[in-house]
């Protein structure tokens, strides 16, 4: 997930501060070397979740189905100086992004 240990253990808690009950149960290391599971409330959590993503893209396929219709067709490859300009205009910033000041 290209996040660090710290952070996910962050999140955990996090996600048990928000519930009344914990959502993981965690073991602290030492000879059998500790871990998380699950509890009920963390696979109902994850069930209710997916069903709602699911919901999601149900009533929304319509529409991503017209956004995905109207946008312009890729280039499959690039070659040096499209890769270049393309890149150019990847990096450039929106007239509505605030600039950042400057030390």
């Amino acid at each position: 997930m290209n996040m660090s240990y710290r952070r996910a253990w962050m999140l955990l808690d996090s996600l048990n501060r928000c519930f009344r009950t914990p959502v993981i149960a965690t073991q602290p290391g030492g000879r059998r070397g500790g871990g998380a599971v699950l509890t009920a409330l963390g696979h109902d959590l994850i069930a209710h979740y997916r069903m709602i993503e699911r919901a999601a893209a149900k009533v929304s396929a319509t529409d991503l189905a017209a956004l995905d219709a109207a946008q312009a067709p890729r280039k499959a490859a690039l070659s040096g100086s499209g890769r270049a300009a393309a890149n150019a205009a990847a990096r450039r910033r929106s007239s509505l992004m605030p600039r950042r000041a400057r030390s």
